[in-house]
């Protein structure tokens, strides 16, 4: 057979199949990705038996995988709006701070004393725990509950500032891993300052040259777009800066990954936006499914048994660390009823996880082993937490007596 149609065969089968999956779990309430890992186990299982994903178009998927988290990230950064984000940080602040540092600490202790995990894989183990999915307890909230009510609200913010925070940690731990390698010591105490130093300016620039593009050129651009009717070309343009921004970030040192948040950030404050978002959503059905299809042919069901254990132990810790690190902060600004199903709503973990465990793989500081409990972890809160929701009360009010 063609090495050209056994390409096509393979991506036209991964596509097909990923539409088809996200159709039904869609019907049924469940995050799309849960098809798209279930869809990469099957692949791999498949060619465990049949060689139908033979070394050659390996690196075709790869490719594809990584095109996707350019895409992926860029779409969680355009969901994310600083600007008003930064209006209601005194009430999400807080609650944020207060369960990345319990998730990230209890995960931590829970890899590195309780499973005997090296500091680097319990490092990436750490920084994967302390973030949270939004798309998961969403769409429960958008058909059970009103997203517009404070809990709602609240659980937005949060969960933006978790997934922020889990991208400046990714780029700090990937910055110093060179050194984090050569193990902890006095000798390394300069040498990670000047190391940690050069990333915040590197930092500090990327966010100097997005509010000047912000403020100075993103409208102007989409004004033109607009006079001149590019409609049909605006996704393709915007692909093209987000890959631009990615490759920028990719030469100061920060993960390709990064800069299709970064991109996505920088869209992010015009109302214009939704449209961008609306446009670019068939980019994202096109490359996101590939990521996620990566990480479930990573995973080798024969293996399973021995992450098991580990990944219940994560587990606890990611329940324990998020609930509590949520419930015992905000229950200083609402009911403890409230502050609960705000807990729980924050539970679930899901693309900012996988891309950091992904990371990790990647780079070879985390165990294939490592890898696949943290996914388990995953796939246990996407299906879990929606399930829970559905059975605690309801205590949000109406949207029009939210504040």
């Amino acid at each position: 057979m063609e090495t050209s149609a056994l390409y096509a065969l393979l991506v036209g089968s991964v596509l097909v199949l990923a539409i088809l999956s996200e159709a039904g779990l869609e019907r049924l309430g469940f995050p799309d990705l849960l098809g798209y890992l279930a869809l990469g186990v099957l692949l791999r299982e498949l060619d465990h038996f049949w060689n139908v994903v033979p070394p050659s178009s390996t690196h075709v998927l790869t490719f594809l995988s990584e095109f996707g988290i350019i895409v992926l990230l860029f779409q969680v950064g355009l969901q994310c709006n600083p600007q008003n984000l930064f209006s209601r940080l005194p009430g999400a602040t807080l609650i944020a701070a207060v369960n990345i540092a319990v998730s990230g600490g209890l995960g931590f202790v829970a890899a590195h004393h309780l499973l005997g995990q090296s500091l680097i894989p319990s490092l990436f183990i750490a920084v994967a725990l302390t973030t949270t999915s939004i798309g998961v307890s969403t769409n429960v909230w958008n058909r059970y509950r009103s997203l517009h009510c404070r809990e709602g609200e609240m659980m937005i913010d949060v969960a933006e500032i978790d997934d922020l925070t889990g991208v400046i940690l990714l780029a700090l731990l990937t910055a110093l891993l060179p050194y984090l390698q050569k193990g902890i010591g006095p000798a390394l105490v300069w040498p990670t300052l000047w190391t940690f130093g050069l990333l915040l300016l590197k930092m500090a620039g990327l966010m100097l040259a997005g509010l000047l593009f912000a403020r100075y050129l993103e409208r102007p651009m989409m004004r033109l777009l607009r006079a001149v009717q590019l409609r049909s070309n605006t996704m393709l343009l915007v692909l093209g800066i987000a890959l631009l921004v990615a490759g920028l970030t990719g030469v100061l040192g920060f993960p390709v990954a990064i800069g299709g948040f970064f991109a996505g950030l920088l869209f992010s404050r015009d109302r214009h936006s939704v449209a961008i978002g609306d446009a670019f959503d068939s980019l994202y059905h096109l490359f996101v499914p590939f990521f996620f299809v990566g990480v479930g042919f990573a995973l080798d069901l024969w293996r399973l048994g021995p992450t098991l254990g580990p990944a219940l132990v994560l587990l606890v810790a990611a329940v324990i660390g998020k609930g509590i690190g949520s419930f015992v902060p905000a229950q200083l600004t609402m009911p403890p009823q409230s502050a609960g199903l705000l807990a729980v709503s924050l539970l679930p973990r899901s693309e900012i996880t996988l891309v950091i465990m992904q990371r990790g793989l990647d780079l070879g500081a985390v165990s294939r082993d490592a890898f696949t409990s943290v996914v388990l972890v995953v796939v246990t809160t996407m299906v879990g937490v929606p399930l829970l929701l559905l059975l605690l009360p309801d205590s949000t009010p109406p949207p029009s007596s939210a504040p």
